[in-house]
């Protein structure tokens, strides 16, 4: 780029860009996130007026009333397996530091004493993590090697991300704002704690530890339990054994697409639904258990 430059900030994805200077209104499109702004590098007062150039499109919006070009991101912090989040700092209690956004390698937001946070990004694939220290390229280096970093899909989908922390790192699974099939496992859930077959499995006499354990695959979700007296290869081999129910055999199917961690985000809103039944508790890694006192209220 030749003569004098400048840099400014794409209010998008926060990434520099360097921009021509002295040279008047500026139609500015930022290669990394499409996003489209005008920008005042100083117009020098012997240049002949031009046009003014086009508006950028609205937030969400592409040209021509397409499909939108922006979506939003919700952040909701779950849990940590530390207890109280509360430290010490001169003389004063305070609240953890702020959980860095990081996305694609930059920060553009912060969450902030684990309150919801709402990021807006483009419509293309994106990668995600989070975390309370270092520079965000260390973070997005070190959530990649460890994968807890996270994918989400291009498309104009909506998400909601959950934010689970153990120690300094944080673990995020990602699930669609609206979800049909989510919504039908919920239902089908809600049939099967209003009966007593999950509570005659956890009674077995040969469930050893009158727990049952959820899990969700891609084709089926399967319900397992330690065994007193494994008979058989495979019970012997493995120590449990499960029941498995095909998604299609509820009438349901899985989007075709699906952001990270999103089998663990099913397993995580079940779960919550299991334990605001009458009968039954369970946490949220999925272990179910009978409820041996009932809700005063």
């Amino acid at each position: 780029m030749e003569g004098p430059t400048e840099l400014v900030i794409c209010k998008g994805c926060g990434v520099k860009l360097r921009v021509p200077s002295k040279q008047g209104m500026l139609a500015v499109t930022c290669p990394r996130c499409a996003h489209q702004f005008v920008y005042n590098s100083g117009p020098p007062q012997e240049r002949c007026p031009a046009a003014p150039p086009a508006p950028p499109p609205s937030p969400g919006h592409a040209e021509g009333g397409g499909a939108p070009s922006r979506r939003r991101l919700r952040l909701h912090y779950l849990s940590e397996d530390t207890g109280v989040t509360l430290r010490r700092m001169g003389g004063f209690l305070a609240k953890s530091a702020p959980l860095k956004i990081i996305v694609d390698g930059y920060q553009i937001a912060e969450m902030i004493n684990h309150q919801d946070t709402d990021i807006t990004v483009s419509t293309g694939a994106h990668t995600i993590c989070m975390a309370s220290l270092g520079s965000p390229a260390a973070i997005a280096r070190s959530a990649a090697a460890s994968g807890t970093a996270i994918q989400i899909p291009a498309g104009p989908e909506e998400y909601l991300i959950l934010v689970q922390k153990e120690g300094n790192t944080c673990y995020l699974r990602a699930g669609f704002q609206r979800d049909p099939f989510l919504e039908g496992l919920q239902n089908h859930f809600r049939r099967l704690c209003a009966g007593q077959g999950v509570i005659e499995r956890l009674r077995m006499p040969q469930n050893r530890n009158r727990s049952l354990y959820l899990c969700f695959r891609p084709e089926y979700f399967s319900l397992s339990w330690d065994l007193v007296s494994p008979q058989g290869f495979q019970q012997w081999a493995t120590g449990t054994d499960e029941e498995r129910t095909a998604y299609a055999s509820l009438g349901l199917q899985p989007p075709s697409i699906q952001p990270g961690g999103y089998w663990d985000y099913l397993r995580i809103k079940i779960s919550a639904l299991i334990d605001a039944s009458e009968l039954l508790q369970c946490s949220q890694s999925g272990v179910i258990t009978e409820r041996r006192l009932r809700r005063l209220f």
